[in-house]
C-alpha cells in the first residue's frame, strides 16, 4: 500500500510538472510567435522603406543627368554663342564702314545693325540662361512696340506673296521694350510664314 501511495504522489508530482511544464512551453512558444509576428512587421515595414530609397534614389539619378545634360547644353550654348558673336561684330564694322562711304545705303546699314544688335542681345539673353532674367520695366507705347516689329518683319519677309500688317493699337503699358519688340516679331514671324496669300 505505501508503494502504490508513493507511486501515485511521484505520478501525481511528474504530471503536475509535465502540466507546468506544458505551460511554460506554450507560453514561451506564444512569446515567440509574437517575436516571430513582430520581425515579420519589421521586414515588411523595412522592405517599404528600402523600395522607397530605392524609387527616391532613381529619381535623384535621374534629376542629377537631367541636370549634367543642361549643363552641357548651356556650356555648348555658350561657346555657340561666343563663337557666333565674332562674325556678328563683322557684319555690324562692315555695315557701319559702308554707311559712311555711301550715303544711298544708310537706311540699309542701319537696318543691318539694329538685326546685329538685336542678335547679339538674343545671344546675351542665352550666355545668361544660368542667371535670373532682368527686366527694364518703363512705360511703354505698345503701338509703337508693334509698329516697330512690323517694319522689321516686312523688311525680313521674303515672301512674293502680299501679306498687309497694320496696328490697331493705342494702348500704353508697363513692360520691357526690347522683350515685348522681340516676342512681337517672333509672333509676326510665325504668322506671316503660316499665312498663304
Amino acid at each position: 500500500g505505501d508503494e502504490i501511495a508513493y507511486l501515485s504522489h511521484v505520478s501525481h508530482e511528474l504530471f503536475g510538472n509535465l502540466i507546468r511544464t506544458t505551460s511554460d512551453l506554450e507560453a514561451v512558444l506564444d512569446e515567440k510567435s509574437c517575436l516571430l509576428k513582430s520581425v515579420e512587421q519589421f521586414n515588411t515595414k523595412l522592405e517599404a522603406e528600402v523600395e522607397r530609397a530605392r524609387v527616391e534614389l532613381l529619381h535623384a539619378q535621374d534629376e542629377l543627368i537631367r541636370a549634367e545634360h543642361l549643363s552641357t547644353v548651356g556650356q555648348l550654348s555658350a561657346g555657340l554663342a561666343h563663337e557666333l558673336r565674332n562674325p556678328l561684330f563683322i557684319i555690324r564694322a562692315t555695315a557701319e564702314t559702308h554707311a559712311m562711304k555711301h550715303a544711298e545705303a544708310k537706311a540699309m546699314a542701319r537696318d543691318v545693325i539694329e538685326e546685329v544688335d538685336r542678335v547679339d542681345r538674343i545671344l546675351s539673353r542665352l550666355l545668361d540662361l544660368g542667371t535670373p532674367l532682368t527686366v527694364h520695366r518703363r512705360h511703354v507705347d505698345l503701338s509703337q512696340v508693334v509698329s516697330e516689329a512690323i517694319e522689321k518683319v516686312e523688311k525680313s519677309s521674303s515672301k512674293s506673296t502680299k501679306i498687309q500688317l497694320a496696328v490697331e493699337c493705342d494702348s500704353s503699358i508697363d513692360g520691357d521694350h526690347s522683350f515685348l519688340r522681340q516676342a512681337f516679331i517672333s509672333l509676326l514671324m510665325n504668322a506671316v510664314q503660316a499665312t498663304d496669300e
